[in-house]
């Protein structure tokens, strides 16, 4: 996967892969990188950061919040106030939180650093875990449900199975086909293949007729791929039309209810970012602050939004 070109210890890539059931793919891994490095993208641009200071490389920081669920932000003297990757150390307290960790790194060596005291951590989940798990479930459906399309697309160009029953039927049918398919609109045949034993013997040939235009279902697919889209930006908080199948109109019912869903995940990954930076900011005498991104479209929850929209909502993805 993208992610093991990174820092990671065998905890967190465990914690990654290891915890699914099977933890083998049965999709092709490139694919299942594209779209998982896709879906990090997205969830990238879900927060918006003020008060960075410039010296802090908000890739890096990211990265590690996202995918270990919490960073360290420690005075390294060298380099000044940095967030940093870090292990935790030593027994839990008496709420059962981590007292102490280590910065293991190659530029710096950081142990045994009390948080509270030496350091101070920034926690995006409650538990402390990371959201890669979140990423791998929607890049595994999205990966199967891809291959599930180019497997539906291909056999839509199969519309007539022939099972001749000589090599000279099969060369016939072969030259009939080609000429259906260059586009010519009428295909003349042998008048000889008029008569009796002619027709007789074209008769028994078996053809067999897939009903391409009643077996197509590669629309219905391209439908369930957008609702896994649409599911992982629920999942993640990115505005999204609850209907965006339907050809009615959207309530403001409809839209405030999924706009509750939407945020009711990124709300506790926020009040638990932000909690932590009081303490950071505190310690560090820094003012840095982490919100929802603000995106323009008109699902916003708002009656007069929805009203200026013509009270419709077609957001697609």
């Amino acid at each position: 996967m993208w992610w093991h070109d990174l820092p990671l210890s065998n905890r967190e890539i465990n914690m990654l892969e290891g915890t699914m059931i099977p933890s083998t793919l049965n999709v092709d891994s490139f694919i299942y990188n594209y779209f998982h490095r896709s879906l990090y993208q997205r969830l990238y641009s879900v927060f918006e950061w003020e008060n960075v200071p410039k010296t802090w490389n908000k890739k890096y920081m990211m990265l590690i919040m996202l995918l270990n669920g919490w960073y360290a932000v420690v005075d390294s003297r060298k380099y000044g106030v940095i967030p940093q990757f870090a292990t935790f150390a030593g027994k839990l307290d008496v709420m059962w939180q981590p007292r102490k960790l280590n910065v293991v790194n190659y530029w710096l060596q950081l142990k045994n650093l009390t948080i509270g005291k030496d350091c101070e951590i920034v926690v995006m989940t409650p538990d402390y875990h990371g959201v890669g798990d979140i990423l791998h479930y929607f890049a595994e459906k999205l990966a199967c449900q891809d291959s599930s399309i180019n497997q539906s697309i291909i056999n839509t160009r199969q519309a007539h199975v022939w099972y001749p029953r000589t090599k000279a039927q099969a060369q016939s049918l072969k030259k009939m086909e080609d000429k259906i398919n260059s586009g010519q609109s009428s295909v003349f045949m042998d008048f000889q293949s008029k008569t009796s034993n002619k027709l007789d013997e074209i008769n028994e040939m078996l053809f067999f007729d897939t009903g391409v235009g009643v077996n197509f279902i590669t629309d219905k697919q391209l439908q369930v791929y957008r609702t896994i889209i649409h599911e992982f930006d629920t999942e993640i908080g990115l505005p999204n039309n609850p209907r965006f199948n339907s050809k009615n109109d959207l309530s403001t019912v409809e839209v405030e209810t999924n706009n509750a869903e939407t945020d009711s995940r990124l709300i506790s990954w926020l009040d638990t970012i932000n909690d932590s930076l009081e303490l950071v900011n505190k310690m560090f005498d820094l003012d840095i602050k982490c919100s929802q991104r603000k995106f323009s479209t008109p699902n916003s929850g708002s009656e007069e939004k929805l009203n200026s929209q013509g009270e419709r909502s077609d957001l697609g993805l």
